[in-house]
């Protein structure tokens, strides 16, 4: 026999108050941040009032993983968005040479800056958004596995992009980047098209695969003890790649403001 419903109302609000708190704990920054940006609009005072017409993809995925948390912890015993399939929409969106010039020579800190840094750089917003000038070492940057995707530490090379770094405390994310698409023109893209356009312009260099993964993170060409061992090995070579492509985007920006 199954067990009977839960009866008892639970506040909304405090539900997805405890989920955020509990998710801090255990995942990346970022990936509390898209749960609180999607539970963000929805308005219910009960979890057994949330609308069940959420649309938005990402929505939807972090729909159905609240109602699992709250399902765990007897909070309701029904999760409504259980069978509701999640399609993410693959971008393929790169960046043009003078879409790219525009975006760098747009100034607008803080903004602004997370912008030059991620198309310098090709990291994750992550990494930047949270940056901390204790991991910076030497003439490299390890970003903690606490921040990466992998769920491993990450080191790359200082470059010409360093005079940019900073610890930034940024929140109005729709805002700027509507401000920044009045200002130059260029629409229909997101952040991490900047990381896609640094990937393919690394290939339009000349860069060889395994050293643009090495800074990517995207380590494929390397796994098992091999990874381990080559941890450092490429700093030179990664060096020498975003030496090559700051050069590249400098081109971009004549006649341009220079970053």
């Amino acid at each position: 026999m199954s067990p009977p419903p839960i009866s008892k109302v639970v506040s909304f609000e405090d539900a997805k108050t405890a989920f955020l708190e509990d998710c801090a704990t255990r995942l990346r920054p970022s990936t509390v941040e898209r749960y609180r940006y999607s539970l963000k609009p929805i308005a219910a005072n009960t979890l057994n009032s949330v609308p069940k017409t959420a649309t938005d993809p990402h929505q939807i995925a972090t729909l159905k993983v609240f109602f699992n948390w709250c399902i765990d912890r007897d909070l309701t015993d029904h999760n409504p968005y259980a069978r509701r399939k999640v399609l993410m929409r693959q971008r393929d969106r790169v960046l043009t040479d003078d879409e790219v010039a525009k975006l760098m020579a747009y100034d607008h800190p803080p903004y602004s800056t997370i912008v030059k840094l991620l198309c310098l750089t090709g990291q994750r917003r992550a990494q930047i958004v949270n940056f901390n000038m204790g991991w910076i070492d030497g003439d490299t940057i390890t970003f903690p596995s606490s921040i990466m995707k992998s769920r491993r530490a990450h080191t790359i090379p200082l470059s010409g992009y360093s005079a940019l770094l900073g610890e930034f405390n940024f929140q109005g994310w729709s805002k700027a980047k509507k401000r920044i698409e009045k200002h130059t023109g260029v629409t229909d893209w997101v952040l991490h098209d900047l990381r896609r356009y640094f990937s393919s312009t690394m290939a339009r260099l000349g860069v060889p695969l395994h050293v643009t993964e090495q800074i990517l993170d995207h380590r494929s060409q390397i796994s098992g003890v091999a990874a381990i061992y080559n941890r450092y090995s490429f700093l030179p070579e990664m060096r020498d790649a975003l030496e090559q492509y700051e050069k590249h985007v400098e081109t971009l920006l004549r006649p341009h403001v220079c970053f």
